[in-house]
């Protein structure tokens, strides 16, 4: 049974953690000047630290055997060739090479592995929501916002209020960035919007689209443990969470005026109309309103309706 003031972690993940926590803390050194990897906490178990660096090894030893994969079969092939008198494809790497670009998860690994020095500073607009002097800056922030939530809060952990490392969390984000204690609140709440669409993403892709739990546990992503997906499916196979998401589906489908501008902080496109001013008033609700719902020629979107004209009209 499921209870929602508790945050699940699978036993197994945990002695996993506890064994190799140390010597992956010692390993995992940046470029330049040899310097560990953060060890807050002391590197305890659940550490940011040491959840990081597991992940970041896991990656490393992934792509080494997918490499020494390709390799031995390119070698299988050619012998083969060689025994029957033909020549091997030459595409046959560059397939393969090819096969192999997609993106994956953003890992941000520059930022987790920065020091001190290289701290960047994030600003705080008048609502305590993160700002910057550049677009890249803020984009690179939320990205390390969005690893945060995908390596260190479980996927089986139902009720992110009961999640007991947030100060952890906090911590760990100044230890990157320079940034007031008055972000705290958007910091974590943006942690808990991202980890949320993690976990629609996963329910998506591969739970959905899966009828059952064999296949569903043998599509899951890679870097999700068995045990601990395993959780997340006894979870959302429970009717009463069915029946919460399909009221949630439905409700969403009744939005109608949605934003276009993706994963833009409207914190920042505020900020860039006011710097636009000539006088740097403030911008107003409905101009980040008209940003935010501008359609590009050429593209489809959904109609934009009577109300969502009234509203922009009705505010400028």
């Amino acid at each position: 049974m499921f209870d929602e003031n508790e945050c699940a972690v699978p036993t197994s993940t945990q002695l996993i953690l506890q064994k190799t926590i140390n010597e992956v803390v010692k390993k995992c050194t940046r470029k330049g000047p040899a310097k560990e990897l953060n060890e807050s906490r002391n590197g305890e178990l659940g550490s940011m630290s040491a959840y990081i660096a597991l992940k970041k090894k896991k990656q490393m030893i992934e792509v080494r055997d997918e490499g020494d994969s390709i390799e031995m079969h390119d070698t299988i092939v050619q012998q083969h060739n060689a025994e029957k008198g033909q020549e091997t494809p030459q595409t046959s790497t560059a397939e393969n090479q090819q096969e192999k670009k997609c993106r994956g998860p953003t890992r941000m690994f520059s930022v987790h592995t920065r020091n001190e020095e290289e701290k960047k500073v994030i600003d705080l607009n008048e609502f305590n929501q993160a700002v910057a002097n550049d677009d890249k800056t803020l984009s690179e922030f939320s990205n390390f916002l969005g690893t945060l939530a995908r390596q260190c809060v479980p996927l089986c952990c139902v009720n992110w209020h009961a999640y007991p490392h947030k100060e952890d969390l906090w911590t760990y984000v100044q230890e990157k960035y320079t940034i007031s204690d008055e972000g705290k609140a958007w910091v974590l709440k943006t942690i808990n919007d991202t980890w949320r669409c993690y976990k629609a993403r996963i329910k998506k892709n591969h739970y959905k689209k899966f009828s059952t739990n064999e296949e569903r546990i043998e599509n899951r992503p890679l870097e999700i443990p068995k045990d601990e997906f395993e959780l997340v499916m006894k979870y959302w196979g429970r009717k009463e969470v069915q029946a919460k998401a399909e009221k949630n589906t439905s409700n969403r489908k009744k939005v109608k005026d949605t934003h276009t501008v993706g994963p833009r902080s409207f914190a920042q496109i505020r900020e860039k109309l006011q710097s636009k001013k000539p006088n740097k008033e403030k911008a107003s609700k409905a101009e980040v309103f008209l940003v935010t719902r501008k359609r590009k020629a050429g593209r489809k979107y959904a109609s934009l309706n009577d109300v969502t004209e009234y509203k922009i009209v009705s505010n400028l």
